[in-house]
């Protein structure tokens, strides 16, 4: 009698019902659930300044940050996974566009996907995309912002500068004088944890999402407002006071050099 040979899944694994295993099942379910979450912060990113409301009036005007394309490029490498994924299993009924709604279509029909042919393929292309995302959300820009020069134009410098020069008008302005003043402009001003990861740095804050959602869990930061989240129905964000975040990042990079304990 022949013996029979159970399939293996691409990680080595048996798969006997599927074309990919169940431990590498609930790596694609992870990476579509990560997916979700990971659509309104790109949106959030892409846009600088969704959830982004004045928890008081704000003192003085302030500019937009430059535009990092990183993000929008990180959302179309995403929704270009989902959608190789989604075509072949594609119905009347199936999504297209939305990363969200696409990823909550993908994992509802889980069971269909992983018995494809072509699941490994998917499994790779939807987890390394959600990896990739992930990084540029939580990632510092390249060039910190000093704010707008009197002149109107905005100001931004390599890491590490000291001053920087205007470029239209050739004024020479100080950076850490100019962040400061940001910083106190911005402390009224509420975010979700992604937009001030994203805006911080620019004005030498830097603190990852990760690390604000972190300090609100363990109840070192409040939030102070609550939104729906973009293409997510019933499901809210939480808005973070900017001065508070500022205040910790300062407190936690003091103790990081000597200067006292958080």
């Amino acid at each position: 009698m022949m013996a029979v040979t159970t399939p293996l899944c691409g990680c080595g694994q048996p798969a006997p019902d599927a074309v990919i295993c169940h431990d590498c099942t609930a790596t694609l379910a992870q990476a579509l659930r990560d997916a979700i979450t990971l659509a309104g912060e790109l949106n959030t990113a892409i846009a600088r300044q969704a959830r982004f409301t004045a928890y008081t009036p704000a003192r003085g005007s302030t500019h937009p940050l430059p535009y990092d394309p990183r993000a929008a490029e990180a959302a179309a490498e995403l929704r270009a996974a989902l959608a190789a994924a989604l075509a072949p299993l594609a119905t009347v009924t199936c999504p297209a566009g939305s990363i969200a709604a696409m990823a909550h279509w993908l994992l509802a029909s889980l069971g269909r996907l992983r018995q494809h042919p072509d699941a490994p393929q998917w499994l790779h292309g939807i987890t390394q995309a959600v990896r990739h995302a992930a990084r540029v959300i939580d990632r510092p820009p390249a060039r910190v912002y000093a704010g707008p020069c009197d002149c109107g134009t905005d100001l931004t410098a390599p890491p590490g500068t000291t001053q920087v020069v205007c470029p239209t008008c050739g004024a020479t302005h100080p950076i850490a004088e100019r962040q400061e003043r940001m910083r106190t402009q911005l402390d009224d001003y509420l975010g979700t944890a992604t937009y001030a990861a994203a805006i911080l740095p620019g004005i030498g804050i830097h603190v990852t999402a990760g690390t604000i959602r972190v300090w609100a869990s363990r109840h070192r930061l409040e939030a102070r407002h609550v939104v729906p989240a973009r293409g997510l129905s019933g499901v809210e964000q939480p808005l973070y006071r900017l001065g508070d975040i500022i205040t910790l990042a300062l407190a936690r990079d003091a103790a990081s050099a000597g200067l006292g304990r958080v």
